[in-house]
């Protein structure tokens, strides 16, 4: 029984010595998997032309001019959001610099696409009717002057149970000449 209790001992030692060599060894912080979750917001955005609530940013450039985003946004005279393009020097705080799409209907989730050749494709969500959702693209110049002829890129099948509320929030990659695009379904949103 002694000698059980002597080598149960010595294995409790050595595995607090292990862990603690290994908590000096490898401390080291690591910033790109912390977070910190704040109440109020961080950046300074400034809310111009009406402009009276913002839901979501993408960040599409960054460069030594400073960076430009385009976020959802409405006036607090439309029911509806729109898309509009901000412009920061300082990547901290931002400011209007123009309506890129209004079609009378919500339009969220923005997300900027750069081609090789430099041609810009915005990936957005409108909203086709209430509680059916569909990712759209358009075609946009390297200052986001976007075409009005924007085309559907999923075709959601409103008679099967997941997708009947359709997709939302697209986001395309691309992997060895291979596009691939993530989505949501538009059912996490709503209880059935």
């Amino acid at each position: 029984m002694r000698n059980h209790e002597s080598v149960f001992l010595k294995i409790i030692v050595i595995s607090l010595f292990f862990s603690f060599f290994l908590l000096i060894v490898t401390k080291e912080e690591v910033h790109a998997r912390q977070f910190l979750k704040t109440q109020a917001n961080p950046l300074s955005i400034t809310l111009t032309d009406g402009y009276a609530q913002m839901l979501q940013i993408d960040v599409y450039e960054k460069n030594s001019l400073g960076c430009r985003a385009i976020a959802t946004v409405r006036r607090s005279t439309e029911t509806f959001f729109s898309l509009v393009t901000l412009r920061s020097i300082n990547c901290l705080s931002w400011q209007i610099e123009k309506e890129v799409l209004n079609v009378g209907q919500s339009l969220t989730n923005p997300r900027v696409f750069f081609e090789e050749t430099g041609q810009l494709i915005l990936f957005f969500t409108k909203e086709e009717e209430p509680n059916f959702y569909q990712i759209y693209r358009v075609n946009c110049d390297q200052q986001l002057n976007c075409s009005l002829s924007f085309s559907p890129v999923l075709d959601p099948n409103r008679n099967d149970w997941q997708e009947r509320h359709g997709y939302f929030a697209g986001k395309v990659i691309k992997l060895e000449n291979r596009y691939f695009i993530l989505w949501c379904l538009g059912r996490g949103w709503f209880q059935d």
